[in-house]
């Protein structure tokens, strides 16, 4: 469990540093001038998520899915005391999967698909994050069990690839 928490962490914390920093703009007007920014649409990536476009990720989306990944990494941990909304982040991370280019969206929605195990294994566990109690040892249990995932290679892989892209700076 250590391992499975450490490589969302780690994940979360190289996501908070790259997307750190640099106030110059990073992200070019796509078509119809749509910068995709999350401040101005409301919603992550505009035009480019309406339309399927992989373009590059300006430092609001990178900031978004540092947060998402975040919120990730303390799911991970149960009995943490994460207070979050466990399915907005898992959205998030998804709608995310689909901004980032192509060469690392299907790491990304590897990562996104690990994520939504350990979502369902909360909902199907009954422990609630957001009460402020700590889960039963059965619920431990089934959030262990459904944590396994992240100790699989695909998974791993996938997330050092994330991790390299994010350290880098969310270029493209």
């Amino acid at each position: 469990m250590l391992r499975k928490l450490a490589v969302l962490l780690v994940l979360g914390t190289v996501l908070l540093t790259a997307c750190g920093g640099d106030d110059a703009p990073s992200a070019e007007a796509g078509p119809g001038g749509d910068t995709g920014a999350v401040a101005e649409t409301g919603a992550v990536g505009g035009a480019a998520a309406e339309t399927g476009q992989v373009g590059a990720i300006d430092a609001a989306e990178c900031a978004e899915l540092a947060q998402a990944m975040a919120a990730a990494s303390a799911a991970a941990a149960p009995g943490a005391g994460f207070a979050g909304d466990l399915e907005a982040t898992l959205a998030q991370l998804e709608t995310l999967a689909d901004l980032v280019p192509e060469e690392i969206s299907e790491d990304m929605r590897t990562v996104a698909e690990a994520y939504a195990v350990l979502v369902e294994a909360y909902s199907e566990s009954g422990y609630d994050p957001t009460s402020g109690e700590p889960p039963t040892a059965e619920q431990i249990a089934a959030l262990t069990a459904a944590a396994e995932q992240l100790n699989a290679p695909e998974f791993q892989e996938a997330a050092d690839r994330v991790s390299a892209y994010f350290e880098a700076g969310c270029q493209v």
